[in-house]
C-alpha cells in the first residue's frame, strides 16, 4: 500500500477489519475511531514504541496482529481487557520481560517468538497448543504434556527454552 505516518482523525465506528500491513504507519490508531473493530491487521510497519495503552480500549476485538514491527517494553497486563481475542501475533519486535499471567478464555493463537521475553510462561497461556514461545529466554512449561499432544504441532526453541 506505501502509507505512512498517522490515520487522519475521521470516525471509523463501523468498520469490523482493519488491514493496514506492509506499511510505513510509525503512530498508535486513536482508540475512538474504531469501536467496533473485531480484526486489526498491524503486521510490518514501523511502530517503535511501546504498546499504547489505548489498544486495549478495542474491546471487540477478536484478532490482533501486531507482529513484525519494532515495539518495545514490556506484553503489558491490559491484553486482560480483551476477553474476545482469539489470536494475538505479537512475535517479531522487541517486547522484553516477563509474560503477565493473561486470563484470556477465547484465546486460540499466541505467538510471542523472536522477543526478548524472560523468566517463566504463565500457565494461562502455557496449555494453548497452538502458542509459540520461539527464540526467547523463557522457563517452564510450555504447551501440553508431551505425552498428550502432537509433537509437530509444538513450537520450542530447545536452544532457549528450559523445562523446570
Amino acid at each position: 500500500m506505501g502509507l505512512s505516518g498517522e490515520l487522519p482523525p475521521k470516525s471509523f465506528s463501523n468498520m469490523q477489519t482493519l488491514s493496514l500491513r506492509y506499511n510505513a504507519l510509525s503512530d498508535p490508531l486513536p482508540p475512538d475511531l474504531f469501536t467496533s473493530l473485531r480484526n486489526l491487521y498491524l503486521q510490518h510497519n514501523f511502530f517503535t514504541s511501546e504498546l499504547p495503552q489505548t489498544l486495549f480500549s478495542f474491546t471487540s476485538l477478536v484478532r490482533l496482529n501486531l507482529a513484525e514491527n519494532n515495539l518495545s517494553g514490556p506484553i503489558l497486563p491490559g491484553f486482560a481487557n480483551l476477553t474476545r481475542l482469539g489470536t494475538l501475533y505479537l512475535h517479531k519486535n522487541c517486547f522484553s520481560g516477563p509474560i503477565p499471567a493473561l486470563d484470556l478464555p477465547a484465546l486460540v493463537q499466541f505467538d510471542v517468538s523472536s522477543n526478548n521475553l524472560i523468566d517463566s510462561i504463565p500457565n494461562s497461556l502455557s496449555k494453548n497448543p497452538k502458542s509459540s514461545f520461539l527464540n526467547n529466554s523463557l522457563s517452564g512449561e510450555p504447551l501440553n504434556s508431551c505425552g498428550n499432544a502432537n509433537p509437530k504441532k509444538k513450537k520450542l526453541s530447545l536452544e532457549r527454552l528450559s523445562a523446570l
